[in-house]
């Protein structure tokens, strides 16, 4: 009877536990790379969802027939293929009808209406926005909160008017498209000093143009320049808004905007990447 194991049996032991550990810890490792991979996605979904729903949500409230493309050189049609470059775009201010309380009245002061009326006694260069209880003060406060006081509405060219459904969009390469001035008071009503052919009842009030550009693989947001005073988006604020960019790509078809962000990270043998397509109306 024996006590102990020979010294081959102990080598078969060892071959045999070798053979499962060494399976074992393939299988962890790829257990481990597999949940790695799939919480990498999942931060670039997180990122590109999020991403894509703010730059949905500037794009909503573009001036229709704005959008453009710009190549370094000159500006392109939307309705061509997808394009690479910069994706620019008027916005309407769309922030600025909130209204703002005043203590001495007692009431909110709404903001300009959005809605305009000839007047009588004057041509058809000027057009009168009424509201009642209106402030244009409110109003210019309110912008020059939302651009850390770099836009003072009551000088001229400041921002720009937009009817809808006339002379509706904005050519870049001749700056035309919009009409801007300055606003002149006259008891409770505020007009418009600028030579308007013809004029809408609807109107957009715009202070900020934005652009999107990917720069050394990272999207950035540039934003608050205004086009029809011959800045271009290289006068705007710079934001980085996503980094580790492989692709942004975006077209215009009739009144909608498409665009798809692509987002690659990680080391070249596991590297990660996510994509996603947005519409916006």
């Amino acid at each position: 009877m024996r006590n102990s194991f020979s010294l081959l049996e102990l080598v078969f032991v060892i071959v045999i536990v070798g053979i499962v550990a060494g399976s074992t810890f393939q299988f962890m490792l790829k257990i481990y790379n597999s949940y790695r991979y799939i919480r990498d996605i999942s931060y670039l979904d997180l990122e590109v969802t999020n991403a894509s729903m703010i730059l949905t949500k500037y794009l909503e409230f573009r001036i229709e027939g704005s959008a453009t493309s710009f190549d370094g050189s000159s500006y392109i049609d939307l309705d061509l293929d997808d394009s690479e470059d910069t994706l620019l775009w008027i916005s309407r201010a769309f922030d600025i009808h909130n209204g703002v309380w005043s203590s001495d009245e007692n009431i909110t002061l709404s903001t300009i209406s959005g809605f305009i009326d000839l007047v009588d006694d004057h041509n058809s260069t000027v057009l009168v926005l009424p509201e009642e209880n209106s402030s244009l003060t409110a109003t210019g406060e309110i912008v020059s909160a939302l651009s850390n006081d770099e836009v003072n509405i009551s000088e001229t060219d400041s921002f720009a008017i937009f009817f809808k459904g006339g002379r509706f969009g904005y050519d870049w390469s001749s700056r035309s498209g919009g009409y801007y001035g300055n606003f002149l008071q006259k008891d409770k009503n505020y007009f418009l000093s600028s030579g308007f052919s013809t004029i809408y009842e609807q109107f957009f009030l715009s202070w900020r143009a934005y652009g999107a550009k990917v720069e050394n693989g990272d999207l950035y947001l540039y934003r608050n320049f205004k086009p029809w005073k011959g800045e271009t988006y290289l006068d705007g604020n710079r934001t980085l808004f996503l980094k580790d960019v492989s692709e942004f790509k975006y077209s215009h078809t009739g009144a909608t905007v498409r665009f798809r962000i692509c987002v690659e990270r990680g080391a070249e043998e596991d590297k990660a990447s996510f994509c996603r397509d947005s519409i916006v109306y």
